[in-house]
């Protein structure tokens, strides 16, 4: 019993890291031709044109500014975002929305329907992104394309992305 307990939080954990490592794009190394400026405004930029595709309003940072973290090759960074906002009241034609919106960009986009429908896509000028709905918040997540630069040395760079403000 305590073998199979072992097993399944082995598969668990494993199913866990290959997720979080193709969300975040450092599952492949990357051809570096952008600076960690500009994939850090295209990653602001994808995530608030998003935002901008749906009628709810007030969408705010959640964590603040694009936080910068490891890319797989030495000294190369990408950036991660999240905004939030009050849900709108139909969470599947919003997911549907975003998936055709995203598909629009160039990305390749799934949908995942349900009781909290949601939105996953890559390509174009983000590793990742995701749209996610439940009772309480929408949220889109981007992870950027990956750019020379150490994590720790771009934590101290002037902030470039404002809080996405309603039209």
């Amino acid at each position: 019993m305590t073998t199979r307990l072992g097993r399944r939080l082995t598969v668990v954990t494993c199913a866990f890291i290959v997720t979080l490592l193709s969300i975040s794009g450092c599952n492949a190394p990357q051809r570096i031709d952008r600076t960690a400026p500009q994939v850090e405004e295209l990653l602001v930029s994808v995530v608030s044109t998003s935002a901008d595709q749906l009628d709810v309003s007030e969408w705010e940072q959640r964590g603040g500014r694009p936080r910068p973290s490891p890319c797989s090759q030495p000294h190369t960074s990408h950036f991660t975002w999240t905004i939030k906002a009050a849900p709108g009241d139909e969470p599947l034609s919003d997911a549907e929305k975003m998936k055709a919106y995203w598909e629009g960009l160039g990305m390749q986009a799934r949908l995942v329907t349900g009781s909290r429908p949601a939105v996953y896509a890559s390509g174009g000028d983000v590793t990742a992104i995701a749209f996610n709905t439940d009772a309480h918040s929408y949220t889109i997540s981007g992870s950027s394309l990956c750019a020379d630069g150490n994590p720790a040395d771009l934590d101290d760079r002037p902030s470039i992305a404002p809080a996405p403000t309603p039209e």
